[in-house]
């Protein structure tokens, strides 16, 4: 009789157990599919690249981060910015979902294209060569390949920099082995010091760095036809590329936009 005793209560405890666990399981479903959407927007960005993002002490700034504020207000919630120290991490990290879209003056392109989508472009750019000071190095307006013969050249690593540098020098002119980098402070000490002859980068940032810098120059620009976009998740499954069109369409056609460029390049482009 005992043992019969003893399977009863076990068999009672384990319908209640499986009871409560059901009951425990739908009460955690309905709260997830309840769930309020979030009231925040999480935006990667990688600095130096004024003046499109930069750091002011403790705080992020720049034209894109403006935008990025711009689309956060537009709906409704609060911006959170991520500083990555490596600019090729950007766009892995947005298709963890790690991050809901990239503001960090990227190029659209094709073959980033097929992972990644992008919004209407915001600004139109082409390559600069930043040089230091004093150089006796001349280049053609627009520069060309032959421009670069016998030079030194660096480039940020996954930028259309790097692209140009590929499709255009190596295996096409003679050049020194180019210098490839993640972080620009580092970059523009290998200039002043004149490890390297030449920096390849968006011509606005080499405006911007030489404007701030006495010691460096802006020796020419490369003809690209670039343009930015602010990117998303490839499908845009978080859908807001509507919204963040919308902002871009509305900040150009009220003006918003050119005093955005005037706060930031003192005129426009």
């Amino acid at each position: 009789m005992r043992e019969n005793k003893v399977s009863i209560v076990a068999i009672v405890c384990g319908i209640i157990f499986l009871l409560a666990a059901g009951y425990f399981a739908v009460t955690m479903t309905m709260e997830k599919v309840s769930e309020p959407e979030k009231d925040y927007l999480i935006v990667g960005t990688n600095t130096p690249f004024p003046p499109f993002e930069l750091k002011n002490n403790d705080r992020i700034v720049g034209l894109d981060i403006d935008l990025a504020e711009r689309i956060a207000k537009a709906m409704g919630k609060k911006l959170i910015i991520k500083d990555f120290t490596e600019f090729d991490a950007l766009l892995p990290m947005l298709q963890t979902g790690e991050l809901d879209m990239v503001i960090s003056a990227v190029t659209i392109r094709e073959d980033r294209d097929e992972v990644v989508d992008f919004s209407d472009s915001y600004y139109d750019i082409s390559q600069g060569i930043l040089i230091k000071n004093g150089s006796n190095l001349n280049f053609s307006n627009p520069c060309n390949p032959e421009d670069f013969v016998g030079l030194r050249i660096a480039y940020q690593e996954g930028t259309t920099s790097q692209l140009w540098v590929e499709e255009n020098l190596i295996g096409r002119v003679k050049i020194s082995e180019p210098t490839v980098f993640d972080d620009f402070a580092f970059a523009l000490q290998l200039l002043k010091l004149g490890a390297v002859d030449a920096i390849l980068l968006d011509a606005p940032v080499a405006e911007s760095f030489a404007k701030s810098n006495p010691d460096l120059v802006v020796a020419g620009t490369i003809e690209t036809g670039e343009e930015y976009g602010v990117v998303v998740e490839n499908g845009d499954p978080k859908n807001l590329l509507p919204a963040i069109n919308k902002v871009i369409a509305e900040m150009k056609t009220s003006g918003e936009y050119q005093k955005l460029l005037e706060k930031w390049f003192g005129g426009g482009k």
